[in-house]
């Protein structure tokens, strides 16, 4: 056989394996396309990758679950901790700024001004004294500071607060000012920060949650409902994210994680989160779920397959 010959040979074969090749990775490419694109039952028939998209990309461009671009309909006045954190940047920006206390908190003067708002009820506040209340004796209204400083809207310099450039900006935008707050709460602020229960990763999959509540949420259901379904979805949920904490529990102990769970999980995302926005309506004794009309006004979810149709007649 020739050099010729053979060089052509080569070349030939070189040529069917790179067709091969090419064809092998477009069959690997359809599967994971067919794989990432099917719907998962456990997921309210999301696919995977919708369901990257919703965990991942929540409230952004192009995203599954968003914020509606119509408010026009939306009551703020309604919304109970976005009134909390308007007013009390009101107040800064009212007073230039404001000297904090030795312990960092907010003066006693202007907490009894905003407490005296009722922007949200405290039972706990029932038998104290107005005159000597402080930041800490009311959780919402610290929890109404840490937010502000989480979502940069003040700061503070040599012991005095203020606001930043952001904060005098979203005084008069209010849409803007109840989104940044909204997703400063699950995506900057630690959800455990307020409580001693274990660290759960409720921040991760929170939009599945809202996903849900849009979905289930305009017949009363119970928390037991919404939370098998949480972690059916996600069956490591009820796993706390620091094991080491428990390294020292006796192992024959009893100790129900999932309860503790979702305990947490209540009060972290129900009672000290979306119950704030008035997002849904919470019955704490019956454990009863609903959303509210705030809900239906301030959020748009996307049916199952809907990206995936926009993003074929982009391509078209």
């Amino acid at each position: 056989m020739s050099y010729i010959k053979l060089f052509k040979n080569k070349i030939t074969r070189k040529e069917e394996m790179m067709f091969e090749y090419n064809k092998l990775d477009e069959m690997l490419k359809n599967a994971s396309l067919n794989y990432n694109t099917r719907p998962v039952e456990k997921f309210e028939n999301y696919s995977p990758s919708e369901m990257s998209n919703i965990l991942n990309h929540s409230f952004e461009d192009d995203s599954i679950i968003n914020f509606r671009n119509d408010f026009s309909r939306l009551s703020f006045k309604d919304i109970p901790f976005f009134n909390s954190i308007k007013y009390f940047l009101s107040i800064i920006n009212r007073e230039g700024e404001i000297k904090l206390t030795a312990a960092g908190n907010f003066p006693p003067k202007y907490i009894k001004e905003l407490y005296s708002k009722s922007f949200i009820d405290d039972a706990s506040l029932e038998n104290k004294s107005v005159k000597a209340l402080n930041e800490m004796d009311i959780p919402y209204i610290h929890l109404t500071k840490v937010i502000c400083y989480v979502a940069k809207l003040v700061k503070t310099h040599k012991g005095a607060i203020s606001l930043t450039r952001l904060g005098k900006n979203m005084l008069n935008q209010d849409f803007d000012l109840l989104k940044l707050i909204y997703t400063s709460f699950y995506q900057s602020y630690n959800l455990a920060y307020m409580d001693d229960y274990p660290d759960f990763d409720f921040s991760q999959v929170f939009p599945f949650f809202v996903l849900l509540i849009g979905k289930y949420g305009d017949i009363p259901r119970s928390l037991d409902f919404y939370y098998s379904k949480m972690i059916n979805a996600f069956p490591a949920l009820n796993v706390p994210l620091d094991l080491e904490e428990f390294a020292d529990i006796d192992m024959d102990a009893d100790i129900d994680f999932n309860e503790i769970c979702k305990s947490a999980f209540e009060f972290r995302i129900i009672e000290n989160f979306l119950v704030l926005f008035n997002v849904v309506d919470y019955n704490q004794n019956s454990k009863i779920i609903k959303k509210s009309n705030i809900f239906n006004e301030l959020f748009l979810i996307l049916p199952n397959n809907t990206l995936l149709k926009i993003n074929s007649e982009k391509i078209m």
